[in-house]
């Protein structure tokens, strides 16, 4: 069966010569297609590989410079010990043994570890002849001076005797802990025995380190390390790179490259390393291939989303080129002509099966529907001429009912009947503002209305309605839709006075702040049930039209309407409290 389906459907495609036209042309383009977005991702990529690589390069060069240049700065600030004579003196004669070496020894790191930069986190000071080590540094709020001898062999650690040898009398030792950069050491030599006197060592923190690789890690996922000739780590961003930095440092020292492609097994990634000028620091950049190569696959697949957008868009035109080199296209245009001319009365026969007399069956049911739908645009336009009649007629009697209220009015306040006059005037005012105002207000006006209103309604309650109006001055002039605010308060009427018998409170209060107006109507009156309040929040958040709770529609029509004239920001919702009832809008700032 599915054969026999596909064997048709392909008969079918063979069989016209459109179809045939459109998927030679779509297949060109696919094939043009491929074969660009195939040679721009790689050139992309390539390019793409090339720039990181100089621009890396570039980058870590540059931090190589700023390192060397901070260390020069470091070991000047380490020979200040040197260039006081005094105190060289005092240690070469004392050896640290009298007081005024001590005393000499611990002004010098006062004074250093005072002038010096934020970066540096302590300061230490240690005599070979005595064992003895003097250290400054900041534990908490408060700067500790201590001294005392060193326990240990320390003359034969690896970076005292890098320091006590020549050429440079120096060593820089890697972070200790987390927060440090390095640790410099600086031997004072006696230049008789070329011994070392003393050595100075400080420990700097990673201020300047971050300072320096502020801008050096631009992409997410992009890894730098920092390391000396030794391969000892000084800095990593990530622990990725610290786990893997020996064998990346081994395969660029092996290839003698400063770029290479290393792979941990599951991934591949694409490692550039600079070199100080001194040679002292080894600077590694990795970055996944995957990472490297996101921007290239977005220009790929953009390449081929054109590619495709080029093929929907010359199907219609294949189609269209394929139906003019057809000869019975001509009988349909001469047909089309008296259509055009606006005769409808026309019907065009062409015999076959082909695209060319399916199209003409589809114009036949096309001029049919078009005189069809003419005739139905003749009748609405009729229809739309009577019904502005009948709403002219419709506005007529609400101005002569408004006309009638004044008349009235004028009648009883000239026979002094002041209550049956504020009442027809209030009725005049609240009709008058019903047809007369557009759909937008100031929030003066309807709360006047809503005065209006309330009047009317206390004529009918007497005493069992109370109201009142607590709003903001600085509100009132802000633009809200007209009878936003005049419905809630007839709701209240309409559910809590017209079921009780006690008397019933209802307040309007209403301020503003940085986004908005924001108003509420409450009243004293039993209550809503929390099924209800459910039921009714249903109706107003998801728009469910719920069977029986028909009442609370007009809810449903001022948050709707209000969003609509407001914006989204817009918001109206039914509080329960306890007791009482409590109705909230917010109009948003426009």
């Amino acid at each position: 069966m599915n054969g026999l389906w596909t064997s048709g459907v392909i008969a079918r495609i063979t069989r016209k010569l459109s179809y045939k036209i459109m998927l030679f042309v779509s297949a060109v383009i696919l094939l043009v297609v491929a074969i660009l977005t195939q040679i721009f991702y790689e050139r992309t990529t390539t390019w793409m590989k090339t720039t990181y690589i100089a621009n890396s390069k570039k980058d870590l060069t540059h931090l190589g410079k700023s390192l060397d240049d901070y260390v020069s700065q470091v070991d000047a600030v380490s020979l200040t010990f040197r260039r006081d004579e005094n105190f060289m003196t005092s240690l070469l004669i004392g050896e640290g043994k009298d007081l005024s070496s001590r005393t000499a020894i611990e002004g010098q790191l006062r004074n250093l570890y005072f002038s010096s930069r934020k970066e540096y986190d302590s300061i230490s000071f240690y005599i070979p002849a005595t064992k003895e080590v003097f250290a400054i540094s900041k534990n908490g709020p408060r700067v500790n001076l201590t001294n005392g001898s060193y326990v240990g062999a320390r003359e034969s650690e690896p970076w005292y005797l890098t320091a006590a040898s020549a050429p440079n009398y120096r060593s820089i030792e890697p972070p200790a802990a987390d927060g440090q950069f390095f640790t410099f050491h600086r031997a004072l030599i006696h230049f008789s025995s070329r011994k070392p006197l003393g050595l100075v060592s400080i420990t700097l923190n990673d201020k300047k380190r971050e300072e320096m690789l502020q801008d050096l890690v631009s992409d997410e996922g992009e890894m730098i390390g920092i390391f000396d000739r030794d391969g000892r780590r000084y800095y990593a961003n990530e622990p990725f790179l610290s786990r893997h930095a020996a064998d990346i440092l081994g395969r660029l020292a092996k290839d003698g490259d400063k770029e290479l492609i290393w792979s941990d097994g599951l991934d591949s990634y694409l490692a550039v390393e600079a070199v100080s000028d001194e040679g002292s620091w080894r600077f590694v950049k990795l970055i996944s291939i995957k990472q490297l190569n996101n921007r290239a696959d977005e220009a790929r697949n953009l390449v081929l989303l054109v590619g495709v957008f080029l093929i929907l868009f010359f199907i219609p035109i294949v189609m269209y080129l394929s139906s003019l080199i057809t000869r019975k296209i001509g009988v349909l245009a001469k047909q089309m002509e008296k259509v055009g001319e606006g005769n409808f009365d026309t019907y065009v026969e062409i015999q076959g099966n082909d695209e060319i007399s399916y199209l003409s069956k589809k114009f036949n049911s096309m001029v049919k529907r078009i005189d069809e739908l003419i005739m139905e645009e003749y009748k609405a336009k009729l229809n739309e001429k009577n019904a502005r009649m009948k709403a002219l007629e419709a506005q007529i009697n609400p101005h002569f009912l408004y006309n009638a209220l004044q008349v009235i009015s004028t009648q009883a306040m000239m026979l002094q009947a002041e209550e049956i006059e504020k009442v027809v005037n209030s009725l005049a005012k609240t009709l008058r503002y019903a047809i007369k105002e557009g759909d937008m207000v100031t929030l003066g006006r309807e709360l006047e209305h809503v005065e209006h209103y309330v009047y009317l309604q206390k004529a009918r309650f007497g005493h069992r309605l109370s109201a009142s109006i607590e709003v903001d001055p600085s509100c009132l002039e802000t633009r809200v839709p007209k009878l936003s605010i005049q419905p809630l308060v007839e709701n209240v009427i309409k559910h809590v006075l017209e079921k009780m018998n006690e008397p019933v409170a209802i307040v309007v209060r209403g301020c503003s702040d940085e986004n908005g107006v924001r108003l509420t109507v409450s009243d004293n009156g039993p209550g809503i049930t929390p099924e209800r309040l459910s039921q009714i929040h249903m109706l107003l958040n998801n728009g469910q039209w719920l069977a029986n709770v028909q009442e609370n529609i007009g809810l449903k029509s001022i948050k709707e309407r209000l969003q609509l004239l407001m914006g989204d920001r817009a918001t109206l919702a039914v509080i329960g409290l306890n007791p009482g009832t409590e109705i909230r809008l917010f109009i948003p700032n426009q």
